[in-house]
């Protein structure tokens, strides 16, 4: 398996004008929501303060498979030297994206369970007298569960790369039937699928990495007043610049998760078949 001139591809047309500017708008969208849940998150402590964040980020999921809908479709365009409008694209893919953006229910369901359950050991810790023996004995609950709700945003970075394609490429198909199919292809040959999507996510993750370290650097060293409307603007500031620069990236991974689609998607029909 030649993955050299598909990482090669997928690199050259990640800064294709149109494709960035619709995906950096989306990041941006997705930025601002999770700047609110932080910023929300200042009147709160603890508890709090990790269902907003986690919230944000699940409906942040939900965009940006909407958007990969539009960004996928025109790549694939692309790639077949195939002229197609991005006006035409997007409005032909209104469907698609709004069906997309239903991949994010099942993780957002599943992280309120996880919260119910983390909040009902919270509230056994605060009973009177006996509270502190219910902290000791049931430790393991919240960490079990916390690391749960991690899980579920690997999981959201991974049905990114393995989900989107087939939403975009195969419309026809209905969800059940494009789960299965995505399931039965990873499961077929599990090992370049997972090469794949390491590839996939390791420039985004390098990328966010560097930004966010700078982004904690930029606001303690220049931090302003006590009042957390002076913080939410300043982040909303350097989100500009932020997205500006992780937007490539981004581009890069949905590009990837295409090729890698369109390279093991025949296997797995040739598997079918026997």
């Amino acid at each position: 398996m030649e993955i050299s001139p598909l990482f090669n591809r997928a690199l050259a047309h990640s800064f294709e004008k149109k494709r960035s500017l619709f995906l950096a708008v989306m990041l941006g969208i997705s930025g601002l929501l999770i700047i609110l849940g932080r910023g929300f998150a200042l009147y709160t402590q603890g508890f709090g303060d990790l269902t907003l964040l986690f919230i944000s980020i699940f409906i942040t999921f939900g965009l940006l498979l909407s958007a990969s809908i539009v960004v996928i479709r025109l790549y694939r365009h692309k790639i077949k030297n195939e002229t197609c409008p991005f006006r035409a694209t997007f409005f032909d893919s209104l469907e698609g994206m709004l069906k997309a953006s239903y991949f994010a229910l099942p993780l957002v369901l599943a992280y309120l369970i996880v919260w119910v359950l983390l909040g009902i050991f919270l509230l056994l810790r605060e009973i009177p007298m006996i509270g502190s023996f219910f902290s000791v004995i049931f430790a393991f609950a919240p960490f079990i569960l916390i690391f749960a709700a991690i899980c579920l945003l690997f999981t959201a970075f991974f049905a990114l790369f393995f989900f989107a394609p087939p939403l975009a490429l195969q419309p026809t198909l209905g969800m059940k039937t494009i789960f299965r199919s995505t399931i039965h292809r990873i499961g077929s040959n599990f090992s370049a699928n997972l090469l794949l999507a390491v590839i996939a996510l390791a420039l985004p993750a390098i990328i966010f990495g560097l930004l966010w370290i700078s982004a904690c650097w930029a606001l303690r060293l220049y931090a302003v007043g006590p009042y957390p409307l002076e913080q939410i603007i300043q982040e909303i500031v350097i989100m500009i610049p932020f997205v500006a620069l992780l937007t490539p990236a981004m581009h890069f991974f949905f590009n990837f998760a295409t090729e890698a689609f369109l390279l093991l998607e025949p296997l797995s029909k040739e598997e079918k078949q026997n």
